[in-house]
């Protein structure tokens, strides 16, 4: 735990002070970066800038059970807009730091933890935090003995290169869809085993990234529209799995990393069985 200075509790314990929240939603990939102020405020190297953000009440105590946050933004927010429409792989974090306007040297955390989900609240994006505590109740062990492969598609136990599987092209909105079906001749790649191709894969366009929920020859359906294609636009899609074995196999020939048990009986009444 940070020890704070003389100086911060001065300034909290202040009859008279100007406290300010800068608000940093992070994974490993990606940073943003928000303040409650109206003008930028730069904090250990990062500019926040201004948002109107409403937050619940943060609650603590000694039982390090987890407690549970709100942030309410403007739903056009790009970050937490795509977490509506998307399914990430990797969670998002949240991170509340306390400032004061007259020394932007030094802050204490009041908040760490997770995105859990995140709702439309009439013109505004609700996002539902649990605290860092929350990995206690992690379910050890991970791993599930199921007919179905354990593994994301492209994650580290899964093996496989995304790269190897992206295809990138130049697509072409569908009037009349609500711009969530998109064309092009290099979607029209062969189904395996039966399944489309590119179906429970994601199309990323810029920062924004959507799950594709249907694929047929030169067309594929995404599950929300993306802000700003609405007409043509690059690309790229990624191939989809729906974690069978065969399609393991014979789409990607990786069945040395399959993560299920296919063997495993499906009858109703496990003791016919033994």
């Amino acid at each position: 735990m940070k020890t704070t200075s003389q100086d911060f509790i001065d300034s909290e314990e202040a009859i008279q002070h100007c406290p300010l929240e800068i608000y940093e939603l992070y994974n490993s990939s990606e940073n943003y970066y928000w303040t409650s102020m109206d003008h930028n405020v730069t904090y250990s190297g990062n500019v926040y800038t201004p948002q109107p953000i409403q937050r619940g009440t943060i609650e603590n105590d000694s039982t390090m059970g987890v407690n549970k946050l709100t942030i309410d933004l403007p739903y056009n927010q790009e970050a937490l807009g795509d977490m509506v429409s998307s399914s990430p792989v990797e969670d998002y974090s949240l991170r509340i730091t306390r400032l004061f306007e007259d020394d932007l040297t030094e802050g204490i955390v009041l908040f760490i933890g997770e995105i859990e989900s995140v709702a439309f609240k009439g013109p505004m994006l609700r996002a539902t935090c649990a605290s860092r505590h929350k990995i206690l109740e992690a379910i050890v062990p991970r791993y599930r003995y199921q007919v179905e492969c354990n593994w994301e598609v492209y994650s580290t136990k899964c093996g496989l290169n995304a790269n190897t599987y992206k295809t990138t092209t130049t697509a072409t909105v569908t009037a009349g869809t609500n711009y969530t079906q998109l064309t092009s001749d290099d979607f029209d790649i062969a189904d395996v085993e039966g399944i489309p191709y590119f179906r429970h894969g994601w199309l990323e366009y810029g920062e924004h990234k959507r799950t594709i929920i249907e694929h047929y020859e030169n067309t594929i359906t995404i599950d929300y529209r993306i802000p700003g294609l609405t007409t043509t636009g690059e690309v790229n899609v990624y191939a989809g799995c729906d974690w069978t074995v065969r399609t393991c196999n014979s789409k990607f020939s990786n069945i040395n990393n399959f993560g299920g048990d296919p063997e495993l009986p499906v009858n109703d009444n496990p003791t016919m069985w033994i």
